[in-house]
């Protein structure tokens, strides 16, 4: 087991550092950052059968991860038989906002496209909102493609709203950097 984890940790630097070494933009810094993140709620279950420095990790992401998400087991994926870092619907949730920038990233088309926020967040939450209230306040059970749909859209949509945002204060940490003096943010 541990030499797949080292085998998973390898390859996630080598991944980094490789695109380090080619970022040359704000947009490719945040797909890096979010990466880590939801390489975080994978390394959560990778870890969580090994003692020692594993174990001590594995339980440091489960706690980091319980501050933001239920963590309910029946409602999580699970990996070697433990549960994600986070439920079925965050797991959407964030490897959707990752898409969404890889997209963003990719699409000249979907770059350049401005999108209402406040309509695309109305458009976004509607569908998860509506699943949730109906577990809720009904006998309707949410099911796991529910929540995996539900919170895939909610996680594009949060991208479409956010992107902007997110890259002119990537730009303006990056313009704080010592080693990046002469950086100027160009907007995309």
């Amino acid at each position: 087991m541990s030499t797949v984890i080292y085998g998973v940790l390898t390859l996630i630097l080598i991944q980094l550092s490789l695109i380090l070494r080619i970022m040359k933009r704000e947009l490719n810094i945040l797909i890096a950052l979010i990466s880590i993140w939801c390489g975080m709620i994978l390394l959560a279950p990778l870890t969580a059968g090994d003692g020692g420095v594993f174990g001590v990790v594995s339980q440091f992401l489960y706690r980091l991860f319980h501050s933001i998400c239920h963590q309910f087991d029946s409602h999580s994926f699970h990996l070697h038989g433990h549960k994600f870092g986070v439920c079925i619907r965050c797991t959407a949730i964030y490897s959707s906002f990752l898409t969404g920038f890889i997209l963003f990233r990719m699409s000249e088309t979907f770059r350049l496209k401005k999108f209402d926020p406040l309509h695309s967040l109305i458009i976004a939450c509607l569908p998860m909102c509506l699943d949730v209230m109906l577990s809720i306040f009904t006998p309707y059970e949410s099911t796991t493609a529910s929540r995996l749909i539900t919170g895939g859209w909610f996680g594009c949509g949060v991208s479409i709203v956010l992107r902007d945002s997110l890259v002119e204060i990537m730009a303006g940490f990056l313009q704080r950097l010592p080693f990046t003096h002469a950086y100027e943010y160009k907007a995309r």
